[in-house]
């Protein structure tokens, strides 16, 4: 019966401590884009940004719709972008306050 609580107990102390982090990982992202146009048009959009990056794959049947889809790949992009970037602005402005 002493064993068994002495056991318990190691295993208590081993979970119960947490991992002491060496700092922040270090690894980055090289990153560019190169579009591929089907019949001269390409409907497919992209961003990159310090922070991340979006990549919206037109779909060329909206078209037959009357809808561009490279209009709409396009603006989800930018908006995508402006979101990410007005959401930095504000972690920034905080961490400044």
């Amino acid at each position: 019966m002493i064993e068994e609580e002495v056991e318990r107990e190691e295993v208590t102390r081993v979970v119960s401590e947490p991992a002491k982090p060496k700092g922040p990982p270090k690894f980055g992202i090289v990153s560019g884009s190169y579009y591929i146009a089907k019949n001269e048009v390409c409907e497919d959009s992209n961003f990159i940004s310090e922070r991340g990056f979006g990549v919206a794959d037109g779909v060329s049947g909206w078209n037959d719709y009357g809808f561009s889809s490279h209009a709409f790949s396009e603006s989800l992009m930018q908006n995508s972008k402006q979101v990410l970037e007005s959401f930095d602005k504000e972690i920034q402005d905080s961490k400044a306050e």
